[in-house]
């Protein structure tokens, strides 16, 4: 194993373990080699969840069962991360330090730095599907500090590693030539020593962001949202200045009345409201001053697990309050929107039932994608009360190994992913025994496998499997849940895309109804970019992918216009049904004792008129008006035959009036024809 390292490798290997146990601090370099560090910047990562989100990566791929995250919430001066992993050994510290950014996970090495499993590679020791990349996470610490401290040890170990590093701006990193005469980039400077440890059993890793960049707290506290809501409580943004600096004479400088007004701008916009969940408004002079009391969804004394919950309700019930989209930056502060992304993005289990958990006794109408071709359509399927979506299909999704369960709590907050699709209690009992003309959502479900054998291996990338679900919903909440999610190995750094790769067929009503989750079992991870929140879409996986994501929208749209069509027709015969008893019941209320009324018929048959023993109109002659409007649709002829029951309820009144005693037959015929025709007047476009 020695003859892969470089000689910097060696020695400073050999310098940590001779300082072994004693505390003395060894001094070291953090390089990475020109080809890594071109594909790596400081704005790699977007927000600080994605920087967390690596390091939350790291930790599932050393095998950790849990990851415990403190914020210093709503400070934000410090961020420790720590999970119960195996922990770094010397030679891995080491190497990591002498290779930041160059991961030794999906490699040979993997195995020989306790990293990944003695029989493949692409899994940790313990089994689990690898999603991080070692080194890149500590490149994405750069996002929210320079400086963090490593605390790291390994079970049977007596002895606990402490790193201290401090990471170099990557703009100003200097580009020294290695021994082989490449290029190699300083990234930052480190102090390793080992402590004595008693804790024998004990493992994990602990890093601690010290430091935190300005920017990435007042994003965190949400500085800019509350400088726009009350800009009257913005105590750092005043400024003290004499007019003589302005270099303009102060009796000219007071601009008049009338050029006040035309400079007040406040009227030009709506100042955004106050987030509906929030961690307070923190004074940006004194960080333990509260400007504004927090709004929090929970109890004080309520778990870990309950909180969330509570936030994931908090948020749906506001859809309950408003017709418009409930967005997560407008309900939410950026503290609670950055749980609420991590919670999608890493591998945890859903806040409710996972989707293919889902139960005939759930009430939700399943139908099976098909792959034969473009002219395919999603089937329905029936569920047992108790069978699930998973044993009817075999489908399993990214469900946790139950062998290694994981979790992530943020100030003592358990996160889950927040997508729900079936209402539970009392509730959902209610909607079954109500039995609604149209469901509340709709499952779609599919799977692709493929070894994709008729594209040679180096453009193909090899096999590709993946599982998908896609749930249409009349409302989708919040709002960002609109899109499809790609899961890789459980995890994903990109959010929904309400694109849909990119699909071009106009179905945008349809589209925002839609949430979609692909999960992939093989394949697709080469075709990810190094941010991990883009693909490179000229792969041919991702090519494979986006067809078949977009055959599969065309078998939901013309599902759902299926279900909804027969529903509208049970709703509209239901409401037909309905108006004739009121017409009913209309006519009832003029009969009085002893009355006798003659049944009210149209027919175009002059001999029934004659024999029948009912006042029988002539329905060409009453109904003429109408003959230009010909009914296409089932709503359409619903419509007519509604007016032809008002119709006849008119005629019944009349009779009761005595109106139709001396009238012809034609003449009474001309009189529904003329209320036929002021029926028909209509406002014209």
């Amino acid at each position: 194993m020695n003859s892969t390292k470089s000689e910097d490798e060696k020695n400073l290997l050999a310098s940590v373990r001779s300082a072994r146990g004693t505390g003395s601090v060894v001094a070291a370099t953090l390089k990475t080699d020109e080809r890594v560090f071109a594909r790596i910047t400081d704005g790699i990562y977007r927000e600080p969840a994605s920087a967390l989100r690596e390091l939350i990566a790291n930790a599932y791929d050393a095998d950790a069962t849990e990851v415990r995250i403190d914020t210093d919430a709503p400070r934000f001066s410090r961020i420790v991360v720590r999970d119960n992993g195996y922990g770094l050994t010397e030679e891995a510290l080491v190497h990591v330090i002498c290779h930041i950014g160059g991961s030794l996970k999906r490699t040979d090495k993997g195995s020989q730095f306790h990293v990944a499993s003695d029989q493949d590679t692409s899994r940790s020791p313990n089994g689990r599907k690898l999603i991080g990349k070692l080194g890149i996470g500590l490149f994405s610490v750069s996002q929210l500090t320079h400086h963090l401290v490593i605390v790291t040890k390994v079970k049977g170990e007596d002895v606990r590693r402490i790193c201290d590093i401090l990471l170099v701006p990557q703009s100003d990193v200097p580009r020294p030539k290695s021994e082989s005469g490449e290029d190699v980039y300083v990234t930052g400077k480190a102090q390793i020593k080992t402590i004595p440890a008693d804790d024998l059993e004990s493992h994990g890793t602990e890093i601690t962001l010290l430091d935190i960049r300005g920017f990435v707290r007042e994003s965190l506290q949400s500085q800019s949202l509350w400088a726009a809501i009350s800009p009257e409580l913005n105590d750092d943004t005043e400024e003290e200045f004499d007019d003589t600096d302005r270099n303009i004479d102060a009796s000219t400088a007071s601009p008049s009345k009338g050029e006040t007004d035309a400079l007040d701008l406040e009227e030009f916009y709506e100042k955004p409201p106050i987030p509906s969940f929030h961690i307070g408004r923190v004074s940006k002079r004194d960080s333990e001053l509260l400007l504004e009391l927090p709004s929090l969804p929970w109890l004080n004394d309520d778990s870990p697990s309950e909180k969330f919950k509570r936030l994931t309700a908090g948020v749906r019930n506001l859809a309950g309050e408003t017709t418009e989209r409930i967005r997560l930056n407008e309900v939410l502060d950026t503290y609670f929107r950055t749980l609420w992304t991590l919670s999608l993005s890493v591998p945890l289990p859903y806040v409710d039932k996972a989707p293919f958990d889902l139960q005939g006794q759930d009430g939700i109408p399943i139908f099976a994608i098909s792959n034969k071709g473009v002219r395919a359509r999603a089937d329905r399927v029936e569920l047992g009360a108790n069978e699930s979506i998973s044993s009817k299909f075999g489908l399993t999704g990214d469900a946790p190994n139950s062998a290694t369960p994981f979790s992530v709590i943020v100030d003592e907050i358990e996160l889950k992913r927040p997508i729900q699709f079936s209402e539970s209690g009392d509730a959902a009992s209610a909607k079954l025994t109500a039995a609604p003309i149209m469901p509340n959502a709709l499952m779609f479900v599919g799977r692709m496998k493929s070894d994709l054998a008729s594209v040679s291996v180096e453009y193909s990338g090899g096999p590709l499997e993946f599982e998908a679900y896609f749930c249409w919903q009349p409302k989708i909440v919040p709002a960002d849940h609109n899109g499809i999610m790609v899961r890789i190995n459980g995890a994903s750094g990109i959010l929904f895309d309400d694109h849909f790769l990119k699909y071009q067929i106009s179905e945008l009503t349809r589209l925002r109804q839609l949430t979609a989750e692909v999960y992939v079992k093989r394949g697709l991870d080469a075709a990810l970019n190094i941010d991990r929140e883009s693909f490179n879409i000229a792969h041919t996986h991702y090519q494979v992918l986006k067809k078949w994501v977009h055959n599969a929208l065309r078998q939901v749209m013309s599902r759902q216009k299926a279900v909804t069509g027969a529903a509208n027709t049970v709703k509209l015969e239901g409401g037909l049904s309905a108006a004739v008893s009121e017409l009913s019941a209309i006519v009832k209320q003029n009969e009085g004792p002893g009355t006798s009324r003659a049944e009210v018929s149209f027919s175009e048959s002059p001999l029934l008129r004659a024999t029948h023993s009912g006042l029988v109109f002539d329905r060409t002659t009453v109904f003429s008006p109408r003959k230009a409007k010909r009914p296409v649709t089932k709503s359409d002829k619903l419509k007519e035959e509604l007016l032809e029951q008002q119709i006849k309820a008119v005629a019944s009144l009349l009779q009761d009036y005595h109106v139709f005693d001396t009238l012809s037959d034609d003449e009474r015929d001309e009189l529904l024809r003329k209320i036929v025709a002021i029926f028909s007047v209509d406002i014209k476009k």
